[in-house]
């Protein structure tokens, strides 16, 4: 409990600091007090789940959960997950000149449409006219192994 108390205190310090212009010791007293809250979270239901002789549901959901992310990660290097991008060449080209979410790669073309995907855990999805694009080679989705693209290739 005094954990809880104690994270929950740093977080809202660390809001105050970051918002006051101190950026650098608010961040830190804002991810210090989310750890620790998170730290007292998990202790507490620990904590329940012993006295009332939960251990093996607890651990049971918690195995679930781990294997449900790892699920939806798989899933979304899917090429049913890739299909269903939305046409937004912007995006795309600014994914790939800045890739902040990771290197944008070029994972084929379906009709008159290309695919793309950036990111290494939970990727975006891009989708553009391959009409439009200046690509080296195409190939069928999912055909071949992804190629990295960049911003010359995909601006238009």
């Amino acid at each position: 409990m005094v954990q809880i108390v104690v994270g929950l205190f740093l977080a809202a310090l660390g809001v105050v600091l970051v918002s006051a212009g101190g950026f650098l010791f608010g961040g830190v007293a804002f991810f210090l007090g989310v750890t620790v809250l998170l730290i007292g979270c998990a202790a507490a239901i620990m904590r329940f789940a012993i006295r009332r002789r939960l251990v093996p549901h607890v651990l049971s959901g918690v195995a679930a959960l781990i294997l449900l992310v790892f699920g939806l990660d798989r899933y979304c290097f899917s090429l049913a997950y890739v299909r269903g991008a939305k046409e937004d060449p912007y995006q795309l080209w600014m994914s790939a000149l800045k890739p902040f979410t990771g290197q944008v790669y070029y994972v084929g073309s379906e009709g008159e449409f290309s695919y793309f995907r950036a990111g290494a855990f939970f990727p975006a999805r891009y989708k553009a006219p391959t009409a439009k694009i200046r690509l080296p080679r195409t190939f069928p989705l999912g055909a071949e192994e992804p190629y990295p693209v960049t911003e010359d290739m995909v601006h238009y």
